[in-house]
């Protein structure tokens, strides 16, 4: 449950280990130091990625071939870029621009959605006659 929906949200001090636990491992030791530097803004920070680790899971289908398979392996088994290469067999330089390949990619993906959704529908009206 992201810290925003949590009832205990006034009085945390440090991340509940579930909510941490959906991070990526790397993320951990990122989030760690941010607590200690802004213990205030710690939990938002920690909503704040976690909502957009959601956001990109929710586009992931749509990444095919070794993109998706290094994505996976990055953010649902929670593997470092180092493990990842092992496993494939590849370099480490290598699965960082795989993920910045998909991250991209979603990225795109993601700002087409929200154009899509903005549009003016008097266009497709227009269309239709």
């Amino acid at each position: 449950m992201p810290c925003n929906h949590c009832p205990l949200r006034e009085s945390c001090q440090r991340p509940c280990p579930e909510l941490e636990a959906l991070l990526p491992r790397e993320d951990h030791a990122r989030l760690a130091r941010a607590f200690r530097l802004h213990a205030s803004e710690f939990l938002a920070l920690l909503a704040a990625r976690h909502s957009e680790v959601l956001r990109m899971l929710d586009y992931e289908p749509q990444l095919s071939g070794r993109l998706r398979q290094v994505f996976r392996m990055k953010y649902i088994d929670g593997l470092t870029h180092e493990e990842i290469g092992l496993r494939l067999g590849i370099a480490r330089r290598v699965v960082g621009t795989y993920l910045e390949r998909a991250h991209n990619l979603l990225g795109k993906l993601m700002t087409g959605r929200r154009k899509r959704q903005r549009a003016p529908t008097s266009g497709s009206r227009a269309r239709k006659r």
